[in-house]
């Protein structure tokens, strides 16, 4: 494990010492579950850990999402860590970084070929699921030299669809995202609530990372 992956176990348990500090054995059980969590899950692993039931996210009473790399066959379960205006920020045990604006994927650290920024389309303007869009995706050269790659995309709406996520069942609009520019071409997609939030979504983050499936546990 990484320093930065060290340190944050130890913010993650410190939380719950924090939120636990009692002798109530229910409290008490939870911390010992969130513990045994942040061992097995938190972490991007090979292979990838089983997932969480309902009743055990329910039980840590922490903000989660789950995270998938396809191309990697790896997944972990992120904290929210902090945020900067409306830029979240969740992360894994292992130091792997993903920050979101309302869902939407603005940077990564930690997977390689990090998205370093990004001028992308808002939630708002993705939730209407129509019309052309410029974005421009931001990545490092091997001398740390700032470089963007600009793409045009179409965004549809292909329908409403019930998806399940952990046990629960939301109503959602799918929504996709087709860019097309000098890096080539690649398909986001977005299931979103009736009230914008972004409750799933697979987005393209770089050549050599592929793409980066989220699904948004919280209540």
């Amino acid at each position: 494990m990484t320093p930065m992956g060290r340190t944050l176990v130890v913010l993650a348990l410190a939380a719950v010492g924090l939120a636990g500090c009692s002798s109530n054995k229910v409290a008490e059980g939870q911390d010992k579950l969130y513990l045994r969590t942040a061992k097995q899950v938190l972490s991007f692993k090979k292979p990838a850990q089983p997932h969480l039931t309902r009743a055990q996210i329910t039980s840590l009473k922490r903000p989660l999402y789950l995270a998938v790399l396809p191309k990697r066959g790896a997944r972990a379960y992120l904290l929210h860590i902090g945020a900067n205006g409306d830029v979240a920020t969740w992360s894994s045990t292992d130091g792997i970084m993903i920050s979101l604006r309302d869902g939407v994927v603005v940077r990564t650290l930690g997977l390689g070929q990090d998205l370093m920024s990004a001028r992308l389309p808002s939630a708002a303007v993705l939730r209407k699921g129509a019309g052309t869009v410029s974005a421009t995706y931001y990545y490092l050269t091997g001398d740390d030299q700032s470089y963007g790659v600009p793409v045009t995309c179409q965004l549809s709406r292909l329908g409403r669809q019930t998806v399940q996520i952990a046990g629960l069942s939301y109503a959602t609009m799918h929504v996709r995202e087709a860019c097309a520019g000098e890096g080539g071409q690649f398909t986001n997609d977005y299931w979103i609530e009736p009230n914008g939030q972004i409750r799933k979504s697979r987005q393209w983050i770089s050549k050599e990372v592929g793409y980066l499936k989220l699904e948004d546990l919280r209540p």
